[in-house]
């Protein structure tokens, strides 16, 4: 009965200490998706705008959204437009009817957004909008700033 009663300890004690042990050797897993500012996205992309989809299309991994633009900030004015997007766990799945920010860049001759993107909905890109509206602003008022 005390060789049983040790071997429970043991086990015990095992299963509590091995898991601590082991956790602290392991090193994190970085996002593949790097932090990068607005501002730096706006740079690098083709063209920045937020709009509301107002079609969408899928068809193997693929969405073709039909966006009504409300603001540019990069490359474009207003009226419509088409953004491809390849699905991806990283970037957007768009929405009809949902507002988005759109960082797209030009893929096969079109705009495309996907992981790692920036792209999201409107609703929790205010901070980014606020930052993209400051940079048009100062570089309107430079002569710089180009929609």
């Amino acid at each position: 009965m005390k060789g049983l009663f040790k071997l429970l300890v043991l086990l015990t004690a095992f299963l509590i200490v091995y898991p601590v042990a082991t956790s602290a050797s392991r090193k994190p897993i970085p996002p593949k998706c790097g932090f990068v500012t607005p501002i730096e996205r706006l740079k690098i992309s083709k063209a920045v705008f937020s709009g509301r989809v107002i079609e969408v299309k899928e068809s193997e991994g693929i969405q073709v959204a039909r966006f009504k633009v409300s603001k540019s900030w990069k490359y474009l004015r207003a009226g419509e437009l088409l953004v491809t997007n390849y699905i991806h766990h990283e970037g957007p799945y768009f929405h009809q009817g949902k507002d988005y920010l759109v960082y797209a860049h030009e893929r096969e001759g079109k705009l495309s957004t996907g992981g790692c993107s920036g792209t999201g909905e409107v609703e929790f890109a205010q901070a980014q909008i606020k930052q993209l509206d400051k940079w048009k602003a100062r570089n309107k008022s430079q002569g710089r700033a180009k929609s």
